[in-house]
C-alpha cells in the first residue's frame, strides 16, 4: 500500500519561527498515532529526533531540534521538503532548493547564490502552503530518483510530486552523488583495487513491516565502544590487505536496523559493480548468504539479506568488515570480520 506523504515550502514566517507547522489534512488523519517527537531520516542516513507542539486547535509543529535540523542541510526560504510517513512517527525527508533539484545532502555548501535566494524568495511567498499538500495518491508507490528535479510554481508542483513518487525503483536508492555518465552492462573486471573505506550512513529500506521496527533492531546491537577499541579493530582490519580487489567498513548503527541499506564505495563501485542488479553472494567463513546488489548512477549498495547477514553472524556497531572480490561470473565477495570485543 502506497505511504501518505505531504510536502512543504519553506517560507520567510517559518525561519522567523524556526518551527514548521504539519498539514492540516495531514493531521487529522494522522494525529493520533503521532508522539510527542518525530524521527526524521535524511538520504545521507542521519536520523534527527525533532519534538513536536500540539495545540488544543489540532494544530501540530515540528519544533524541538527543527532549527538544528533546518542549520544542518542550510534550508532556506522557497526550498521544498518531501516528508514521506514511514509509521511509528517516523519520517523520510527529502530537500530540493532554489534551483528545484535535490541538495548534496553531503555537504553543508549552499547551492544557490544570495542573489538568487532573495530574487525567488518573494515568488514562494505568494505560495499558500496547504495547496501544496498531497496525502495517499492513489496508486502510487514512492520512489526517488538521483538528479530529479521538482517544479515549484503552484500550478505545477503537485503534478511533479506525483511523478517524482511513481517508478519502479525505491526511495532508498539515492544519495546525490556527482553526475557520472551511465555505463550499461558489466564492465571488465580486470584491474585490482585498493582498499576504500566508507563511513557514510544509508536510509532506511523501503518495506514498511521493517520500518515499523527501525529503532527496536538498531538499538539491539548498539554497544558502548570506546574510542580505543574502536581504534583498535581499525588498526587490525588495516593490516588485513586480500590480494584480491576490496574494500573496509566500519559497522555504524545505521547499518544494523532491519530494512536498512548500506552504500559502498564508489571507486570500487564504479569498476567492479556497474551493470549488478539483483542478489549476488557475500561469504563469511564457508557459509554464503544472498544480498540484494544495485548498482545506479555510479553508486552501489546493499539492501534486502543484508540485515539477515549482520543479524546471523552477530555483528555489531564498531565491527569492520574487509570485502574481497572472489568471483566476478556469479559474484562472490568474501567478508573477513575485525569485531570490536575480540580487542577489548
Amino acid at each position: 500500500m502506497p505511504r501518505p506523504f505531504f510536502h512543504k515550502l519553506i517560507f520567510s514566517s517559518t525561519i522567523q519561527e524556526k518551527r514548521l507547522r504539519v498539514p492540516d489534512k495531514f493531521v487529522s488523519k494522522f494525529k493520533d498515532e503521532l508522539s510527542v517527537a518525530v524521527a526524521l531520516t535524511v538520504p545521507d542516513g542521519h536520523v534527527w529526533r525533532v519534538g513536536l507542539r500540539k495545540a488544543d486547535n489540532n494544530k501540530i509543529w515540528f519544533q524541538d531540534g527543527w532549527q538544528e535540523f533546518v542549520d544542518r542541510y542550510s534550508i532556506r526560504i522557497g526550498y521544498l521538503l518531501i516528508f514521506r510517513y514511514e509509521g511509528n512517527s517516523a519520517f523520510s525527508v527529502y530537500i530540493y532548493n532554489l534551483s528545484h533539484s535535490e541538495i548534496n545532502y553531503h555537504s553543508t555548501g549552499l547551492m544557490d547564490s544570495a542573489h538568487n535566494h532573495f530574487k525567488r524568495a518573494r515568488l514562494f511567498e505568494e505560495l499558500e502552503d496547504e495547496d501544496v499538500e498531497v496525502v495517499h495518491p492513489s496508486s502510487l508507490y514512492p520512489s526517488h530518483h538521483p538528479g530529479t528535479t521538482v517544479a515549484a510554481s503552484k500550478g505545477h508542483t503537485s503534478s511533479a510530486i506525483q511523478s517524482f513518487f511513481t517508478g519502479p525503483v525505491k526511495a532508498e536508492e539515492t544519495t546525490p552523488t556527482p553526475k557520472v555518465p551511465k555505463k550499461r552492462g558489466r564492465k571488465k573486471k580486470n584491474a585490482v583495487a585498493g582498499p576504500e573505506e566508507i563511513n557514510s550512513s544509508a536510509p532506511p529500506d523501503d518495506d514498511p513491516e521493517n520500518r515499523s521496527k527501525f529503532y527496536e533492531s538498531a538499538s539491539a546491537r548498539k554497544r558502548t565502544v570506546t574510542a580505543e577499541e574502536r581504534e583498535r579493530a581499525i588498526n587490525a582490519a588495516k593490516t588485513f590487505e586480500p590480494t584480491n580487489p576490496f574494500f573496509r567498513v566500519v559497522l555504524r548503527p545505521s547499518y544494523l536496523y532491519r530494512g536498512c541499506i548500506m552504500y559502498l564505495p564508489s571507486g570500487f563501485a564504479e569498476k567492479y559493480l556497474s551493470g549488478i542488479s539483483g542478489f549476488i553472494k557475500v561469504q563469511l567463513g564457508e557459509k554464503q548468504w544472498p544480498v540484494r546488489c544495485l548498482y545506479k548512477a555510479g553508486r552501489a549498495k546493499f539492501s534486502q539479506g543484508w540485515y539477515e547477514f549482520t543479524l546471523e553472524n552477530n555483528l555489531g556497531e564498531g565491527d569492520v568488515c574487509v570485502f574481497e572480490l572472489l568471483r566476478t561470473r556469479d559474484f562472490v565477495l568474501k567478508v573477513t570480520a575485525f569485531r570490536v570485543n575480540e580487542y577489548v
